[in-house]
């Protein structure tokens, strides 16, 4: 026995609209659109070495220190906003955080918006 579905049938407005199209008078009966998203700005930390090097002199320096830190593993400490303050070598970094590897206690992943000082210990 095979199934089917019965014939469409248009249903008749509901009783508490009065009468009005489902979506709103307006919009001839369509579904009212989104607005378009802010457009998203870039932050100028350039990451890949590439753009690195095409890039101004000057104008990386936060990207190539930390780069520098990476590399020779050199101890920081991260002093936040908050009055925290925490000591360990950086891992690895991004546009927006930075991961702190510490001996004997966890790793961190700190935003840089938290961030007060980085300084060498």
């Amino acid at each position: 026995m095979r199934f089917e579905r019965p014939p469409f049938r248009k249903r008749p407005n509901h009783p508490g609209n009065n009468g009005q199209q489902r979506f709103g008078q307006g919009n001839n009966g369509q579904r009212p659109r989104m607005p378009e998203p802010p457009s998203l700005e870039l932050d100028p930390m350039i990451e890949e070495e590439e753009d690195l090097e095409d890039a101004e002199p000057g104008l990386n320096r936060e990207a190539e220190y930390l780069r520098q830190l990476t590399e020779d593993q050199t101890l920081v400490v991260l002093r936040l906003r908050n009055g925290e303050s925490y000591t360990g070598h950086i891992e690895y970094y991004d546009k927006r955080f930075i991961r702190l590897t510490r001996k004997g206690a966890p790793n961190l992943f700190v935003f840089k918006h938290d961030i007060k000082y980085l300084s060498e210990a």
